[in-house]
């Protein structure tokens, strides 16, 4: 009985993070990771990291099949407490290479790196 409360309240397995000066290497790299914003619309609309694809994390588990098994997937949101429960959440579902952008895209602004809206770049 013990044994499944903990693993009721548990925080899960611990999630890899990257920071984003190292995701904006990666993302220059020949091997790209595939990046994974679960943000609102309206916030992904609001600015977001070149190449990203947009899954709201409240659409992720029936959309899940949409991403690449065996390939590295970073998880992006604003702050990087949805894009930790995104990981969470494909590491469950099998997901091996899972990370998430440490910070989200508050951190990816403060480091004055590119962030793309759907009128251009800002």
């Amino acid at each position: 009985m013990l044994e499944r409360l903990r693993s009721l309240f548990s925080p899960g397995p611990p999630v890899p993070l990257v920071t984003a000066p190292e995701l904006h290497k990666q993302l220059k790299g020949k091997q790209k990771p595939f990046l994974l914003d679960v943000r609102s619309p309206r916030e992904f609309q609001g600015g977001y990291i070149a190449g990203s694809t947009l899954i709201p994390l409240g659409e992720l588990p029936p959309r899940s099949g949409e991403l690449p098994k065996n390939h590295p997937i970073v998880c992006v949101c604003a702050s990087g407490r949805r894009s930790k429960k995104a990981c969470r959440q494909l590491m469950a579902g099998g997901f091996q290479d899972v990370v998430n952008l440490s910070g989200g895209m508050r951190a990816w602004r403060q480091a004055k790196l590119p962030v793309r809206t759907q009128s251009g770049r800002t």
